[in-house]
């Protein structure tokens, strides 16, 4: 749960500028780090062939091995047919192998952790007023504003933990889909890359995978995430990181974006479904000091390990405090731990 101080229209206007300049700064070093890469990884072995082929008698590499591709999609290789799209990548130069990605649904397991969410929440709703904890759980499911990461297993747990408590069946109520917000790709992982574009799409995965977890009792399914709607604006185009790993400048880039959409969303109260590594990124990030000082420990566990599997965490935004680390404070609610 992120809530927010308010913020003046003049202030909000004088940061929206700066903002304006600082994305531009950052999307100029991010074009010249993915250049970079782009040389390392393509451009120089495709040189390096072309040398050993000339001295050989052999023709040139193909003119894709040495052509900078379209910045919109990084370092990946065009998009497999639409049956296969997002299911098979391949990576590097030719020759390589490609590895298959897969956007995991969430298990048993977490199908039990999520229905258990769900229940605290609706157990917080008739709760003493005096119940402070009980207080902030109703605040979350009276938000306004509901982001969740793309990727499947954020969408279930979203749909499952919250579709009751926030009321996310009712008319004008949505879930808008935060590709900003998906999970931070490392090398080797095999589980932070999409396969779906669109509403229609990352609905009939999300039915499907859903149904399976439900051991394929579609109506259950139905029951569990049907019948709310998913504003898909940020995800008619391929909103996943298709290169081996995100750099640091681009998890940068991801984080500094949607803590500008926090900024300057109306709603005081928004409610975030994400993931552990990225969620760790952004307190390593936009902790205010303050936090540090009033408890150094609790900091820097923050900074270093993660929340539980189907943790809750309020965390407070104060960009009057500061533009570049507004987080202020950061309390775990439900019961969350902060595991390595």
């Amino acid at each position: 749960m992120l809530e927010k101080s308010r913020v003046g229209h003049a202030k909000r206007m004088q940061q929206l500028a700066a903002y304006a300049l600082r994305q531009a700064k950052h999307e100029q070093a991010l074009e010249q780090a993915r250049f970079e890469e782009y040389e390392k990884h393509f451009v120089q072995p495709a040189t390096e062939e072309y040398e050993n082929r000339s001295q050989a008698g052999q023709q040139s590499p193909t003119a894709a091995a040495a052509r900078r591709p379209d910045e919109s999609l990084g370092l990946a290789q065009p998009a497999k047919p639409e049956a296969e799209r997002g299911a098979r990548v391949s990576f590097g130069g030719a020759g390589d192998s490609p590895v298959t990605e897969v956007d995991h649904p969430l298990n048993m397991l977490g199908r039990e952790q999520a229905e258990g969410l769900a229940q605290k929440l609706a157990q917080a709703a008739s709760a003493p007023a005096a119940d402070s904890e009980a207080a902030m759980l109703r605040d979350l499911c009276g938000a306004k504003l509901i982001l969740c990461s793309p990727l499947t297993r954020a969408l279930q747990t979203c749909l499952i933990a919250l579709g009751h408590a926030c009321n996310l069946r009712s008319p004008g109520r949505y879930v808008h889909l935060a590709p900003n917000a998906r999970e931070k790709r490392n090398h080797g992982a095999v589980d932070s890359i999409g396969c779906a574009i669109g509403e229609a799409e990352v609905r009939a995965r999300l039915m499907q995978t859903t149904a399976e977890l439900y051991e394929g009792d579609a109506d259950a399914a139905s029951r569990a995430v049907g019948g709310i709607e998913l504003e898909d604006l940020e995800v008619r185009q391929r909103w996943w990181c298709t290169s081996p790993a995100e750099s640091e400048l681009e998890v940068h880039q991801r984080l500094a974006e949607f803590v500008r959409q926090i900024q300057y969303a109306s709603e005081e109260t928004i409610v975030l479904v994400g993931h552990s590594h990225w969620i760790r990124e952004l307190l390593r990030e936009y902790l205010h000091e303050s936090v540090g000082r009033r408890d150094p420990e609790f900091a820097k566990r923050l900074a270093s390990r993660k929340l539980s599997n189907c943790g809750v965490a309020r965390l407070a935004f104060d960009f009057d405090e500061s533009d570049e680390t507004p987080i202020t404070d950061v309390q775990l609610l439900c019961g969350t731990g902060l595991v390595k």
